[in-house]
C-alpha cells in the first residue's frame, strides 16, 4: 500500500497517495531540482542558519584538468548564499546506481571540478541568464558585492570546501549507510542524500524532502574560514608585519589559495596539477603570528615564511611559477632579514 498525506484547507480534508516517478522520469525531478532548488530543503541541511541556492547550470560540464574538454557533466551545479559550491545527482529508486555507485560518481566529479572549473567561466554561465539578478539578489542578504562574492567561490572550490548532494525519490539503507559514513569522516567535503517523496490527488502535487546523512560536527564555511584568518591576522603586532601578513594572506586568497590550520601556524597552499613528486597541493607560505611555548615556526622561523620546499621546485617542469619563485630567491638572497632555510 502506497504512502499517504492528508492536507486540510478551510475545513476540508484531502488525501495525497504517494506516487513514484516512473523509470522515464528522472528528468523531472532533474528540472524540478533546477527550478526550485529549494526544494532540497536548506532548513533540514542547517537548521540554525537556513541554506539558500542559486543555479549556475544544469549539465555543468567537467575536464580532467583546466582547459581540457569535459569527460564528465553534474547533473546541477548550485552555489549557496555562503559561496559554497554544491555538486547535486539525481538518481531514480529504479535505477542501480542510486544504491553506491553515484557516490563514487560524485567525489570524482568534486575532486576533479576543484581542480579544473575557471570560476569567471562559471561566473559567465551564470550571468547568462535573463534572471540572474533578481536570483542573486534573493540569495543575499544585503545587498550583494558581486567581485566579493565570486571570490569566495574561488577560494571554496580550491580548497575542497563543497557539498555533495545525491537526490532520488527513495534513498535505500546502503546509500544512507555510505552518506553517513563519508560526512562523519570527511572534514571539507560534506556528503548528503535527499529523499525527495511525489504526493498526488485532487490536481495537485505535493513534494516531501527528507535529508539524510547530516551531522551534529561543525561544517567548514566561507564564513568560518574568513573568521578564522582575521584572528590570525590579529595576533600579529601592529605595524609593518601584520600589515604584511593581512597583504600576503589577501593576495593568496584573491589567487584561489587553501589556508590549512596547523599546531603552530597556518600553512598556505595552492593546487599543483603538474607535480609528478605530490599528488597534492604545495605550500608556498607558512604564517606564525606567535611563539607557543619555547617553539615557533618552521625551522625557527617567525611571523611568516615565503617560499617552497626545494626537492619540490626542483622536481616541476619549469613553469611561469616557477620562474617568479626563483626570482624571488635571487632578489631576497643579499637581504640580511633573509634566511635560507635549505641549509
Amino acid at each position: 500500500m502506497s504512502d499517504r498525506i492528508y492536507v486540510r484547507t478551510n475545513g476540508k480534508m484531502e488525501e495525497l497517495e504517494e506516487q513514484p516517478f516512473s523509470e522515464e522520469q528522472e528528468d523531472v525531478l532533474q528540472e524540478l531540482i533546477g527550478k526550485h532548488p529549494d526544494i532540497l530543503s536548506g532548513a533540514q541541511i542547517r537548521p540554525e542558519n537556513p541554506l539558500r541556492w542559486i543555479l549556475i547550470t544544469r549539465e555543468q560540464g567537467i575536464p580532467e584538468e583546466l582547459g581540457a574538454a569535459n569527460r564528465w557533466s553534474v547533473d546541477h551545479l548550485l552555489i549557496d548564499q555562503e559561496a559554497r559550491p554544491t555538486l547535486v545527482e539525481t538518481k531514480l529508486r529504479k535505477n542501480p546506481e542510486v544504491r553506491r555507485a553515484v557516490v563514487g560518481q560524485l567525489l570524482e566529479y568534486a575532486a576533479h571540478a576543484r581542480r579544473s572549473w575557471d570560476v569567471d567561466d562559471l561566473r559567465h554561465t551564470f550571468e547568462a541568464q535573463h534572471d540572474w539578478q533578481t536570483k542573486f539578489r534573493a540569495l543575499a542578504a544585503e545587498e550583494p558585492d558581486l567581485d566579493e562574492f565570486w571570490r569566495k567561490v574561488k577560494i571554496n572550490l580550491r580548497a575542497s570546501n563543497l557539498r555533495l548532494l545525491v537526490v532520488a525519490d527513495e534513498v535505500p539503507d546502503s546509500l544512507a549507510r555510505i552518506v553517513e559514513f563519508l560526512n562523519e569522516q570527511m572534514r571539507d567535503v560534506e556528503v548528503l542524500a535527499v529523499e525527495v517523496k511525489r504526493y498526488v490527488g485532487g490536481g495537485r502535487e505535493t513534494f516531501v524532502p527528507r535529508v539524510i546523512g547530516r551531522s551534529a560536527k561543525p561544517r567548514a564555511s566561507g564564513a568560518s574560514t574568513n573568521t578564522t584568518l582575521k584572528k590570525i591576522i590579529d595576533q600579529f603586532p601592529e605595524g609593518p608585519v601584520r600589515d604584511a601578513a593581512k597583504t600576503l594572506i589577501r593576495r593568496a586568497g584573491s589567487a584561489g589559495a587553501a589556508f590549512e590550520p596547523g599546531s603552530l601556524g597556518t600553512s598556505i597552499r595552492l593546487p599543483s596539477g603538474a607535480s609528478r613528486l605530490l599528488n597534492r597541493p604545495i605550500t608556498l607560505a607558512w604564517v606564525y603570528p606567535q611563539e607557543i611555548g619555547n617553539r615557533v615556526g618552521f625551522r625557527g622561523t617567525r611571523h611568516f615564511t615565503f617560499g617552497v620546499e626545494k626537492r619540490i621546485l626542483d622536481s616541476e617542469p619549469r613553469t611561469a611559477v616557477n620562474d617568479t619563485l626563483r626570482a624571488y630567491v635571487t632578489q631576497f638572497e643579499t637581504d640580511t632579514y633573509a634566511h635560507d632555510l635549505e641549509s
